[in-house]
């Protein structure tokens, strides 16, 4: 069964948030995704776009 839980952001003093990362296990494993390309392994995320929330890019980059 998969799990994901989502934490308020703590304040962070009126600076604009542009990008997330998703800390993520799966199996007792973290979950890492492979960069398109760099060819690297990677922690998810991403930038947020334009009108987009911080929760609605975490969700976008999980999947």
């Amino acid at each position: 069964m998969l799990r994901i839980d989502f934490y308020e952001l703590q304040d962070y003093h009126g600076y604009e948030l542009t990008f997330v990362i998703m800390c993520a296990v799966y199996k007792k494993q973290w979950v890492f995704v492979r960069h398109k390309d760099r060819n690297t392994w990677e922690i998810p995320g991403g930038h947020i776009e334009v009108g987009e929330t911080p929760d609605e890019a975490a969700k976008r980059d999980q999947l």
